[in-house]
């Protein structure tokens, strides 16, 4: 079973791999996961092309995790995967809603948070 919360990265990782096999996908995916405080209320895979509008209804979450892979299996942000996370974190603050990371699935996993990037 999935695990209810998430108080970590790693944790975040793992509810996504279990989910939906993002480590092993052999194309791009990005995905949102809606939290309540750190439960977590639902896992969805979102066109990257129009996750800013994806992010205009919030209803019945105020926290939220963002995670892609990279089937190259390289973590590395690259310039696109920072301008994503510089807008998300703008449009989230003007809703008032918490974005608690982004995460970017391969070889491992980088995090925003934990690279104090957000």
């Amino acid at each position: 079973s999935i695990s209810n919360s998430i108080t970590d990265p790693g944790e975040a990782v793992a509810v996504l791999n279990q989910a939906l096999q993002l480590d092993r996908k052999m194309e791009e995916h990005f995905c949102l996961i809606a939290m309540r405080s750190k439960k977590v209320i639902g896992i969805f895979k979102v066109n990257v092309d129009t996750i800013s509008n994806s992010l205009v209804n919030t209803a019945g979450f105020l926290h939220f995790i963002i995670a892609h892979n990279h089937p190259s299996g390289n973590v590395s942000p690259s310039p696109e995967d920072e301008k994503v996370t510089e807008n998300i974190q703008k449009i989230s603050e003007m809703m008032g809603i918490v974005f608690c990371d982004h995460i970017i699935i391969g070889s491992g996993y980088f995090s925003f948070l934990e690279q104090n990037m957000l």
